[in-house]
């Protein structure tokens, strides 16, 4: 049963790309403008320089929901801790 659906999948699912897929890849390279790629690197950049504060803020939320004391975090393998907060 399960070897006649993956037999089904490999006849009917094609190998290379869509003729949709292929379409679509020429209008967005037809209407591609310098300045959107321009903002399109900026927001990249944002992104990436964004990620850090991203994961903080990330494990901050999930401390304080779990109500784990902030200082109780380790920083650089080196626990700091702190009697009340």
């Amino acid at each position: 049963m399960l070897l006649t659906i993956v037999v089904l999948l490999a006849v009917f699912i094609p190998a290379g790309p869509l003729t949709l897929d292929s379409h679509w890849s020429e209008l967005m390279q037809d209407i591609q403008a310098p300045i959107l790629k321009h903002l399109a690197l900026v927001f990249n950049a944002l992104g990436h320089g964004l990620r850090p504060f991203t994961s903080s803020g990330l494990h901050i939320c999930v401390m304080s929901i779990m109500q784990v004391p902030i200082a109780t975090v380790t920083l650089s393998g080196v626990g700091v801790s702190s009697a009340s907060m």
